[in-house]
């Protein structure tokens, strides 16, 4: 998966096309897509081209709060660059608000985006994402139900975003107590799932068997993603907490 760090960066600061999810102790953090600037409206100054590239490198040395500091100070400096500047930094704000775990924050941000450009699909999966990090539940879902019908490329569930969109929702859903909505969420999506990330349906499968109670069907579905696709030391010790609830569960 990449990182931000792994993106082309054009000589104004911006990203083309990056969206994924980044694993740290345990949590998943969301990477926002960024695109390319366009050549609506004026183009932003130097002040605010150099204030949100230093908002671009503080988010991937990690410092979200610099880097919330510097983008919305770009974006207040950059009024009248026109609609692609303001949609592009925006989405390094609700990223930066989103890995600090300000979720709220972020849905705000996305709903803005919403708001800018409310054809892309891409905004309304991540917004969902937010919300059900954040314990919105029902506005998550009725989100991904609008990012589904905006979404031209459902069928084969390729529209950046989407992926991690369901996957996080379905996590967030499956920790709030909401593990039976979960799964039909996972149920909904999974056939339309990348190959390459056939496998994390199933690692969040495991997860959500886990707080059903689950237990066998936890342990065969994590063992099963074993035997698929090689070891893994995270996956592994899930699968033996699972296996020794079931155990306990049977004597």
């Amino acid at each position: 998966m990449r990182r931000p760090s792994d993106s082309r960066r054009d000589g104004d600061g911006s990203r083309t096309g990056i969206i994924g999810r980044v694993k740290r102790e345990g949590a998943i953090f969301l990477t926002v897509g960024i695109l390319a600037l366009g050549v609506t409206g004026c183009g932003p100054s130097k002040e605010a081209k150099e204030l949100r590239l230093a908002g671009i490198e503080a988010l991937e040395q990690g410092d979200c709060g610099t880097a919330l500091e510097k983008l919305e100070s770009a974006l207040e400096s950059g009024k009248g660059a026109g609609k692609d500047f303001r949609i592009d930094t925006m989405q390094y704000i609700a990223e930066a608000q989103y890995r600090s775990g300000d979720y709220k924050a972020a849905a705000g941000t996305l709903g803005d985006l919403v708001s800018l450009d409310g054809d892309r699909a891409e905004f309304w999966y991540l917004k969902a994402a937010a919300e059900a990090c954040d314990s919105d539940y029902e506005q998550a879902l009725a989100d991904l139900n609008t990012a589904g019908k905006k979404d031209k490329k459902l069928s084969k569930l390729t529209t950046p975003g989407a992926e991690d969109a369901i996957l996080l929702t379905a996590k967030a859903l499956a920790e709030g107590g909401e593990a039976d909505t979960a799964m039909e969420l996972l149920d909904r999506f999974a056939d339309k799932a990348a190959e390459e990330t056939a496998r994390d349906f199933r690692v969040t499968r495991g997860f959500v068997f886990e707080k059903r109670g689950e237990w066998a069907k936890a342990a065969e579905t994590l063992e099963s993603v074993l035997r698929d696709y090689g070891e893994d030391e995270s996956i592994r010790k899930e699968y033996n907490f699972a296996l020794s609830r079931k155990e306990e569960s049977e004597g």
